[in-house]
């Protein structure tokens, strides 16, 4: 029989099985003896990562004989209407590889430690290395290496060994290519990287990473932005005023009452760091340069980057976008020349002053493109012979680089945390809307916040649960503001 957790409440779920097993073939359920679990996944990492604490009092650790190489069967099933499980394929259903022991105490007869876990397939894509000339689409080379290598079949039925590819987005362009002894996991990451679509790498960028309730997805940005968590109805906001309580019951409407949800209350939200300008001037978010040398010509070459002149950030004058491919409205920085302005001395708090006088004037943010290098030699020379009609992966060319780096330093600079209600049909590469408020003065009306509202896209998704809850921990992202920025000023682009 499942165990109902949390039953009344928001966090209220099943567990199905928290099942471990060794090598020779001993299992047992640690459903009434784990303390908490984690499992993590996101769209920068290619295999779901998880623990499990567990708090022993009978010695199950020697009775497994723990070495590290044991597996774990984690079966979670969110709740539909009062007391309903949802659908299989909404729920959480995979094994993982344990393979790490950590911070074992001892106190009396109770030992508790944490056990680590990973997605099988991560450890063989260490495990195993590629010597071998590919030719075709980099999205059909990257299925061709997940199925013999790994085994991840390419269809979309759910499974507990999760080996299943839920979505692939092929990419566009044959290339040709030989993978010089690289471990499987090295060559899919620096194949994905290359991949892209003929609209351009901006928004197009491809990554492949595994969720927990949809399997292996090979899938770029531009789409994720399209995939809205439940149709994009939900609305997620802070707990209402004089609640703030995961237990909590609410109405429909949102209204404290009668439902016991799950509702869509964000319990907890943080902002770890945001707008770092030095660390994107370093990492070639705003600007940069590409210097290339082709060793059969002897032609060497500099091309410089500006974020604002790239076609997939096409702005009008206000700063907006004008092309697809966005989920906000603007770059969340200004490209209008920067002012030195000195504030003035003995400012009075609560109390606006007149405009600091201006010191000096500096170029805009975007015009600094020694700022960050990126270095390639270029050949038209590939696995058979001379051939420039088709791309070689070893020489990436132009300025793909600092755009797909563009697009991840843009989303990582402009990030919130959010816990809410533990449901299992959410996943990362999704968009999910907030509705989050900001006090001002006037007698503690709100209103909407500008730095963070509207449409996220979902980098990394961990469900944490316990014998008491449920909670998923989100990590959200998204490119730019949803209010044009003052003080926009289209800039000048660069010819070379």
């Amino acid at each position: 029989m499942p165990m109902f957790i949390g039953q009344g409440t928001p966090n209220r779920y099943f567990i199905e099985s928290l099942t471990i097993s060794n090598n020779a073939g001993i299992q047992d359920e640690v459903v009434e003896i784990f303390e908490q679990f984690q499992i993590t996944e996101s769209i920068y990492q290619n295999f779901i990562t998880g623990s499990i604490t567990i708090g022993d009092g009978a010695n199950f650790f020697n009775r497994m004989g723990f070495t590290g190489q044991e597996y774990i069967r984690i079966h979670l099933a969110g709740i539909e209407g009062p007391e309903e499980q949802v659908p299989y394929e909404e729920q959480i259903d995979l094994v993982f590889r344990i393979y790490k022991v950590t911070e074992m105490m001892k106190d009396g007869n109770s030992t508790r430690y944490t056990l680590h876990f990973v997605s099988p397939e991560a450890l063989q894509a260490n495990r195993k290395r590629i010597s071998r000339a590919y030719n075709g689409t980099v999205s059909d080379i990257c299925a061709k290496i997940m199925k013999e290598e790994l085994g991840i079949r390419e269809d979309s039925d759910k499974k507990p060994d999760g080996k299943y590819t839920g979505v692939r987005i092929k990419s566009e362009g044959n290339i040709q290519c030989v993978v010089p002894n690289w471990t499987v996991s090295e060559t899919l990451n620096r194949l994905v990287s290359y991949a892209q679509s003929e609209e351009g790498m901006t928004p197009n960028s491809y990554y492949m990473y595994q969720t927990a309730n949809k399997g292996y997805k090979l899938n770029k940005i531009e789409d994720m932005y399209g995939l809205k968590y439940l149709g994009g109805d939900a609305v997620f906001g802070e707990a209402l005023a004089g609640s703030g309580d995961p237990n909590a019951s609410y109405d429909e409407d949102g209204s404290q009452g009668k439902r016991p949800g799950p509702g869509t209350d964000i319990y907890d939200i943080s902002k770890p760091a945001l707008f770092n300008v030095l660390e994107n001037t370093k990492n070639g978010l705003y600007s940069g340069k590409r210097i290339t040398m082709n060793p059969i010509n002897k032609i060497y070459q500099e091309i410089p980057f500006r974020i604002a002149d790239a076609d997939e950030w096409d702005m009008d004058s206000k700063g907006e976008y004008k092309t697809k491919g966005h989920i906000s409205k603007s770059l969340p920085f200004r490209v209008a020349p920067e002012v030195v302005r000195l504030p003035a001395d003995g400012a009075v708090a609560g109390q606006a002053l007149d405009i600091a006088p201006q010191s000096e004037s500096l170029d805009s943010i975007i015009d600094y493109t020694d700022a960050a290098l990126d270095f390639g030699y270029e050949t038209p020379m590939n696995i058979n012979g001379k051939d420039t009609t088709i791309n070689n992966l070893h020489h990436k060319t132009q300025l793909g680089n600092f755009k797909r780096q563009s697009v991840r330093q843009l989303l990582s600079s402009n990030t919130v945390n959010v816990a809410i209600s533990g449901r299992t049909n959410i996943s990362c590469g999704q968009t999910i809307n907030l509705d989050l408020k900001q006090p001002i003065e006037s007698g503690g009306v709100v209103e909407d916040e500008f730095m963070h509202n509207g449409e996220f896209l979902i980098v990394g998704c961990t469900f944490v649960g316990t014998p008491d809850s449920l909670i998923v921990q989100l990590e959200l992202a998204t490119d730019g503001l949803e209010s044009s920025m003052d003080g926009y000023q289209t800039p000048t682009a660069i010819v070379g």
